[in-house]
C-alpha cells in the first residue's frame, strides 16, 4: 500500500498558528513558546548556543550613537564584520522551516537573520561590507532625507525617525528596514552584522508614517530583549560560519555602542495573594516552581517572594501579573465557575420590568416602522 502524498512530499510536518496579545512579546519567537510549554511541563527547553565565537581580528568599523543625552531612539547597538565567505543556498533544513510559515528562502545570508527573528525573535540585519562608505552612526532623521528601501520602494523621511548611514548617507530605517544600496547578494563576501535595539513608540511611529510592515517592526515595536542583543549576535555568527563559512573567513571583533538597557526589577509578592484573587489555591512552594520555570527569579522570604522578572518579559509590573503568570501555568480549568449574587428586592424587580417594558416597545415601534416603509413601496401614492 502507497503512503500519503504528504508523507513522501515531506509536507507532513504540522504547522500550528498563534495569535499573540501585544503585551507577549516573547511569544513573537518559537523559543519563547517553547518556554511558556516547558513551564507546563510539555518537554523540556533546549537552551540556544550562544558561547562567544572566538574572534581573530579586531573590528575595523566604528559605530557612532548620535542622539541626545537620555535619548532611548537606539540605547544599544552591536555590529561585527565577517570576511571571507560565500553566500550560498540555504540548506534544504532552513528552507523548509521558512517555507513552513510562508516565507521565501532568498539565500543563506538573508534566511539566517529571518530564521533568527522567528526561531529567537531577534531581529538582525545584514549589510554588504564592501558596499559601505567609512564608518557606521544612527540619528534622529533631520527629515526631507530619501531612501531606497529594500521593498523596493522610495520613502522620505521625517524629521525624528531612527536612520543608519556611513559617509554616503541614510541606508537603512533602524528596527524596520535595510536599504538596497548596502544590501547583500549572491557576490557578497564581506558583511557586517547588526544587533540592535531600538524604541518601541519610536519604531511604531515611524512604521505608521511610512506604512512600512516588516517582522522587525513587528517585533521592535513591541518589545525585544535587551539583554539577548549579544548573545544573539554570538548564535548568529555561528549560523553564518556553519551556513557560509570558508576555510579563509575571518570573524572580527564586536563593536559594541551604548549600552544594554536595564530592566531591573523588584516586585513583592505575597503568596495568599493568588487564592484571594483568582479562588485557585496553591502552595507557596508551587509558586515559586512556576516562576521559575518561566525564567522569573525568585527569593523566598516564608509566604512572601522577592521576585525579579526576566529580561524577555516587560509586561509583568506588579503583583496581580505574577498571580496571571501563576494561575495560567497551573491551568486555568481549576478556577472554578461562581455565579454572581442577583437579590430580587422590589427596587431590582421594578427596575427589570422598566426594561422588559422598555424593549417590548422599541420592538413595537420597529415592527410599526417597517409595515409603514413596506406598504409605501407596494402601494405608493
Amino acid at each position: 500500500m502507497g503512503a500519503g502524498f504528504a508523507k513522501y512530499a515531506g509536507y507532513d510536518d504540522p504547522v500550528i498558528e498563534i495569535n499573540l496579545t501585544p503585551n507577549r512579546p516573547d511569544c513573537a519567537g518559537v523559543h519563547g513558546i517553547a518556554r511558556d510549554l516547558a513551564a507546563a511541563g510539555l518537554g523540556t527547553l533546549r537552551a540556544p548556543n550562544t558561547m562567544p565565537v572566538p574572534a581573530t581580528a579586531p573590528s575595523p568599523i566604528k559605530i557612532t550613537l548620535d542622539f541626545p543625552a537620555g535619548n532611548k531612539a537606539c540605547p544599544f547597538f552591536v555590529g561585527r564584520v565577517i570576511r571571507n565567505i560565500q553566500n550560498r543556498p540555504s540548506p534544504a533544513w532552513l528552507q523548509q522551516r521558512l517555507q513552513a510559515i510562508g516565507l521565501r528562502p532568498i539565500s543563506a545570508l538573508v534566511d539566517i537573520t529571518n530564521f533568527m527573528t522567528f526561531d529567537m525573535m531577534r531581529p538582525l540585519h545584514v549589510f554588504d561590507a564592501k558596499k559601505l562608505t567609512g564608518n557606521l552612526w544612527l540619528r534622529a532623521a533631520k527629515g526631507g532625507e530619501k531612501l531606497s528601501a529594500l521593498n523596493g520602494k522610495d520613502y522620505t523621511l521625517e524629521p525624528g525617525m531612527t536612520v543608519i548611514g556611513d559617509d554616503s548617507g541614510v541606508i537603512s530605517l533602524g528596527g524596520i528596514m535595510g536599504g538596497v544600496t548596502t544590501s547583500c547578494d549572491e557576490n557578497t563576501t564581506d558583511v557586517v552584522i547588526e544587533s540592535a535595539c531600538f524604541d518601541p513608540i519610536r519604531t511604531a511611529r515611524t512604521g505608521r508614517a511610512l506604512q512600512i510592515n516588516s517582522d522587525a517592526r513587528y517585533r521592535f515595536e513591541r518589545g525585544i530583549d535587551p539583554a539577548f542583543t549579544v548573545p544573539g549576535m554570538e548564535m548568529a555568527t555561528r549560523l553564518f560560519l556553519e551556513l557560509c563559512g570558508t576555510p579563509n573567513s575571518i570573524v572580527h571583533q564586536v563593536e559594541i555602542a551604548g549600552q544594554v538597557p536595564s530592566t531591573n526589577r523588584t516586585i513583592t509578592l505575597d503568596t495568599a495573594k493568588t487564592a484571594r484573587y483568582t479562588g485557585v489555591e496553591v502552595s507557596p512552594e508551587a509558586q515559586e516552581k512556576i516562576l521559575k520555570s518561566l525564567g522569573f527569579t525568585v527569593k523566598s522570604e516564608g509566604k512572601i517572594l522577592k521576585v525579579v522578572p526576566p529580561s524577555w518579559r516587560p509586561d509583568i509590573d506588579g503583583a496581580a501579573d505574577l498571580v496571571e503568570e501563576i494561575v495560567r501555568v497551573k491551568g486555568y480549568e481549576h478556577i472554578v465557575a461562581t455565579s454572581l449574587p442577583r437579590p430580587q428586592t422590589a427596587v431590582t424587580a421594578a427596575i427589570d420590568l422598566q426594561d422588559q417594558r422598555a424593549h417590548a416597545a422599541r420592538r413595537a415601534l420597529a415592527s410599526q416602522v417597517i409595515r409603514m416603509a413596506s406598504t409605501a413601496i407596494l402601494c405608493p401614492p
